[in-house]
C-alpha cells in the first residue's frame, strides 16, 4: 500500500484505503508522487477488479477537520460532483474498472488535505452522507446530526446508537424514519426525536443532553422496515457445555445472515449463512456451528464453550452479499447495509470462583458539596460473580434517569468477583426532604435468572441556618475579608509614610541645631 502525495506549496494529498484494503481487493490509486505548483492541474486515478463493483467515489479530509467530505462520484459512467466541489473538481471514468479525480486549478491553502479514493457496490446511484463531525456538547445542550440520501427507492431511514452498556457494546436502534412519520423506540424518551424526510434528508436531535448519551450515532437507509430480534440477553454456563444463541427478523426475509464476535473495540466476522451454506472465516471453523434452523431464524452454537469463548455475539442479516468483516467499524451503505441485532454475552464460570449476588450500598452526598446546589448520591454493588448486571435509579418510585452516571464495566477485583458503581445527581433541594427516598437497583442475572437488589436512602434534613455555609455566602465573606484585608494594608502604608515623614523631620531639626 503505497501513498501518493501531491505538493502545492504546503498542499498535500494522500491516499488511504477506502472501503477495501488494495492488497485485498484489487484496489490501486496512482500517482505515488506529485510535486505541484498553485494555479496546476492534478489527475488521480484509482483503479479496481472487483466483480459487480459499479462505483467509485472520491473523499477529502482538510487539516484541521479530519471529516470526510465527498467529492464526488462516478456510477457506471455517470458521474456526480457534490455542490461545494463543482467549481474546481471534476470527476470521470466507469465505475466497475477506473475513475479519475481532477484538480483543476490548485489554490493554496483550500486544496491542502488528504484525499481517499473508494470502490463500492450500490442498488443504485444512492450515496448516504452523515455528518461525521465529532461532536462535544455540555450537559443540556442540543445536539443534532444530519442524514441525507435523496434516492426514491429507500424510504425508510434508521438511527442507531453505540455505546457500553452493562460491560458489553452492542447497537441499539434508537428509531426509524418512514417518509415524515417517525417512530421511537421505547428505550429513548421524549428528548430524542427523527425530524425531516426519510427520502431527502433528516436530523436526529437529542434535547437537554446527558452524559449517558455520550455514544457513537450512525443513520442507514433502506427499502424495507427491517427488526432483528437476538435472543438470549445473557448466557452464564461452566466450561465444557453447550451454548445457542438465536435471531429472528420480524418483517424480512434477507438471504444472507451473519455471527460476529465482539470484544472491546474488535468485531470480527464468525460465519456467513445463506441458505443451508454456512462459510466460516479462519480462526472460526472449528468449534463453532451454524445453521438455519426455521424460517427467518438462524442459531450460532458452541458445543463445548471454554473461557476463550467468552465475548459479545451479534447477529446480523443484509439484503445482499456485500458485507464484510467491518474491523471494528459499523458500515451502513445503502444496498449493503446489515442490520444487528442486539447481542448475546457469553460468560464462562470459573470453576473456581462461586456464583454471588451483588452486595449494595448508597453513599450520602459529601458534606463538602455546597448546599444550594446538586448533591451527588454514590451506589456501589461489589463481591458479585459473574458481570452480568446493569443499574438503574428511582426517587420515590419513580424511574430517575437525569444525572445519572454509571460504569461502562464492571471492575475485576484480584479475588475474581466485581464491582460496579453509579452516580445520581440531584438538586440540594430535593436531598433535603426527610420524605424523598432515592432507590438503587442492580439487576442481576446469575445464569437462571435476573432478580433485583435495591438499596433505598432517604433524604437528609436540612442543616440549621448558620450551621452550614453556602456557596454565596462563603464568596461574600471572602470577599469581605479581601476588603479589610486591602484597608488594613492601605491603612499600614499610610502610617508608614507618617513616620518616615517624621524621622525625616527630626533628623533635619537635629542638623539645624548642630549647626
Amino acid at each position: 500500500m503505497t501513498p501518493s502525495h501531491l505538493i502545492v506549496s504546503i498542499i498535500t494529498l494522500f491516499w488511504i484505503e477506502g472501503v477495501y484494503l488494495s492488497e485485498e481487493k484489487q484496489v490501486i490509486q496512482t500517482p505515488t508522487q506529485l510535486l505541484m505548483k498553485p494555479n496546476s492541474e492534478v489527475n488521480l486515478t484509482l483503479t479496481h477488479e472487483i466483480p459487480r463493483y459499479d462505483t467509485i467515489l472520491w473523499y477529502q479530509s482538510s487539516p484541521g477537520n479530519t471529516s470526510l467530505k465527498l467529492i464526488g462520484y462516478v456510477y457506471y459512467k455517470t458521474p456526480k460532483v457534490e455542490s461545494q466541489f463543482q467549481s474546481h473538481f471534476k470527476v470521470s471514468g466507469d465505475g466497475e474498472k477506473i475513475a479519475y479525480l481532477h484538480i483543476l486549478n490548485l489554490r493554496h491553502p483550500e486544496d491542502s488535505g488528504e484525499y481517499f479514493g473508494a470502490a463500492n457496490f450500490v442498488l443504485s446511484s444512492v450515496v448516504i452522507q452523515q455528518s461525521v463531525n465529532p461532536l462535544i456538547k455540555h450537559e443540556g445542550e442540543e445536539a443534532r446530526l444530519d442524514c441525507y440520501h435523496g434516492d426514491n427507492d429507500y424510504p425508510y431511514m434508521f438511527w442507531y446508537q453505540h455505546k457500553s452498556v452493562a460491560g458489553q457494546r452492542a447497537m441499539e436502534l434508537i428509531g426509524k424514519l418512514h417518509y415524515e412519520n417517525s417512530n421511537l423506540e421505547e428505550n429513548f424518551d421524549a428528548r430524542f426525536n427523527i425530524t425531516g424526510h426519510s427520502k431527502r434528508r433528516a436530523q436526529l436531535v437529542i434535547s437537554n443532553i446527558k452524559l449517558t448519551d455520550s455514544a457513537e450515532y450512525f443513520c442507514a437507509a433502506s427499502s424495507q422496515a427491517v427488526l432483528i430480534t437476538q435472543w438470549p440477553h445473557y448466557i452464564v454456563t461452566a466450561p465444557s457445555v453447550l451454548a445457542e444463541m438465536h435471531c429472528y427478523q420480524n418483517d424480512t426475509d434477507y438471504q444472507y445472515m451473519y455471527w460476529y464476535r465482539q470484544r472491546g473495540k474488535s468485531l470480527q466476522l464468525i460465519v456467513t449463512i445463506v441458505g443451508a451454506t454456512s462459510s466460516f472465516e479462519e480462526g472460526f471453523k472449528s468449534g463453532f456451528q451454524a445453521v438455519t434452523s426455521k424460517e427467518k431464524q438462524w442459531s450460532l452454537t458452541v458445543p463445548s464453550v471454554q473461557s476463550e469463548h467468552e465475548a459479545v455475539y451479534l447477529c446480523a442479516a443484509s439484503l445482499h452479499s456485500d458485507v464484510a468483516d467491518l474491523r471494528g467499524h459499523i458500515q451502513c451503505d445503502t444496498g449493503s447495509e446489515a442490520y444487528f441485532g442486539k447481542g448475546t454475552k457469553l460468560t464462562v464460570l470459573d470453576p473456581d470462583q462461586k456464583l454471588n449476588p451483588p452486595q449494595v450500598k448508597v453513599l450520602k452526598p459529601s458534606a463538602k458539596e455546597c448546599r444550594n446546589k446538586k448533591k451527588t448520591l454514590v451506589c456501589v454493588a461489589s463481591k458479585f460473580y459473574p458481570d452480568h448486571v446493569s443499574v438503574y435509579w428511582k426517587i420515590n418510585g419513580e424511574n430517575h434517569t437525569d444525572g445519572v452516571v454509571t460504569d461502562n464495566n464492571a471492575l475485576k477485583k484480584d479475588d475474581g468477583s466485581y464491582t460496579i458503581t453509579s452516580r445520581l445527581r440531584v438538586a440540594a433541594e430535593d436531598w433535603y426532604i426527610p420524605d424523598n427516598n432515592f432507590t438503587c437497583i442492580v439487576s442481576f442475572y446469575d445464569g437462571k435468572e435476573t432478580k433485583d437488589y435495591p438499596k433505598v436512602i432517604n433524604g437528609d434534613k436540612a442543616p440549621a441556618a448558620g450551621r452550614d455555609i453556602t456557596r454565596e455566602r462563603y464568596l461574600r465573606l471572602t470577599n469581605a475579608a479581601k476588603l479589610s484585608y486591602g484597608v488594613f494594608i492601605a491603612k499600614s502604608c499610610i502610617y508608614g509614610a507618617f513616620v518616615a515623614f517624621l524621622v525625616w523631620k527630626l533628623q533635619g531639626s537635629t542638623g539645624k541645631q548642630s549647626n
